[in-house]
């Protein structure tokens, strides 16, 4: 048992190390990439193009990083959560800025139809996570020009969120497959994107971890919905903030 107890000590203490060094300088690159990529228009042709490519290959690997990362998190037993009140549409705009570039390469339009004052009572992070992994897969499977619509509704005390995309789709069978937490599935995005299929299965694993639920419903060529569900935080003064 004392030698369980020390593997467990130190896989944590390189959970912290990971966490750390890989994420930082990541982050770091990415924030770097972002200012190149506001100012695309100033480059020639070829120097876009390679911008444009760093872009997708430093989102992919800071991406996949955070995932794995979050989903290492999910597997402690010792996870805990910090739900609060939270002004859905404040949350879903902080989502969008973050996937505003990569949304911008492909020519995407991401609407926000989330009402005003929908609170929610959940943990920041969380909900942070979930949006921003299922925005990245819809503008992954999206094709140029396309659009995602992001929408909120209540249903009894639970908020229903959802995703909705028109890219390619999905059949019953990758539906199912997308879950899976023993064969992690994916497939290549509309313009090549590659991914390891984790930021789905992390999402739903945190969502589930939250007492919650997530689901999809999808048609081959015509696009996917994700949707997953948040306890309602009434009119914003909730007896869960007293």
């Amino acid at each position: 048992m004392e030698k369980i107890a020390h593997l467990n000590k130190l896989k944590d203490q390189l959970f912290t190390v990971v966490s750390h060094d890989i994420r930082s300088p990541l982050a770091m690159q990415y924030q770097l990439i972002e200012l190149l990529e506001e100012d695309l228009d100033s480059f020639g042709a070829v120097h876009q193009e390679i911008i444009i490519k760093l872009g997708e290959q430093i989102r992919h690997t800071l991406g996949m990083s955070n995932n794995l990362l979050e989903w290492f998190r999910s597997q402690r037993e010792d996870v805990v959560f910090y739900p609060q009140l939270l002004e859905l549409t404040e949350i879903m705009e902080e989502c969008r800025q973050l996937v505003a570039i990569h949304s911008r390469v492909k020519s995407l339009h991401i609407t926000n139809n989330i009402l005003k004052d929908t609170y929610v009572f959940a943990d920041r992070e969380v909900v942070l996570l979930v949006i921003r992994n299922l925005l990245s897969n819809a503008i992954k499977f999206t094709q140029v020009g396309g659009t995602i619509q992001v929408s909120a509704q209540y249903s009894g005390e639970m908020v229903i969120v959802s995703i909705r995309d028109n890219g390619v789709g999905m059949d019953n069978e990758q539906i199912e497959r997308l879950f899976n937490e023993n064969q992690m599935y994916s497939s290549m995005g509309t313009a090549g994107e590659k991914g390891a299929g984790l930021g789905l299965l992390v999402s739903k694993q945190f969502v589930q971890l939250s007492g919650e639920s997530m689901w999809a419903e999808s048609v081959v060529g015509q696009g996917s919905v994700f949707y997953f569900t948040l306890r309602g935080g009434g009119n914003g003064e909730s007896s869960y903030c007293r």
